[in-house]
């Protein structure tokens, strides 16, 4: 999915949330929090310690949230990504019968090796007593 910040919905510690949602907070070293609509907005979590992974001391700050909000199903990776991440989003398996979701290298428990497949190729059976073939994604090759 991508995310953006909605600056349009932003709600200051102490006010009431305009709305349910994910809010990310404007101070460092604190993370995102599901405030409810129509409570009090609560001062954000900052670590006391960021540099130590076993403190777990923090102190709550005020803060202005901003939501966070969905703005497509699947999305377009992240700049300078190695290209086989983009696929991250997209399904990784594929029943036999069915049309391949994505061009690239498969393989199944049920056979040996892994096959190239084209985007809308029909995926084989392979039969025997395995059951149901189920090829599963395997990039990058």
């Amino acid at each position: 999915p991508q995310y953006r910040l909605n600056a349009e919905v932003r709600v200051r510690t102490g006010d009431k949330v305009p709305r349910n949602g994910i809010y990310l907070p404007d101070v460092g070293n604190a993370c995102a929090q599901l405030l409810i609509e129509g409570h009090d907005a609560w001062g954000a979590n900052v670590l006391r310690h960021p540099d130590d992974p076993n403190s777990q001391a923090f102190d709550r700050v005020p803060a202005t949230w901003t939501l966070v909000e969905r703005v497509a199903d699947e999305g377009g990776g992240v700049p300078g990504e190695e290209p086989w991440r983009a696929h991250a989003a997209q399904r990784l398996r594929c029943e036999a019968g069915q049309s391949c979701p994505h061009e690239g290298g498969w393989f199944t428990p049920a056979g040996e090796g892994r096959r190239h497949f084209k985007q809308g190729e029909i995926m084989p059976s392979l039969g025997g007593d395995y059951g149901m073939t189920i090829w599963q994604w395997c990039n990058p090759q």
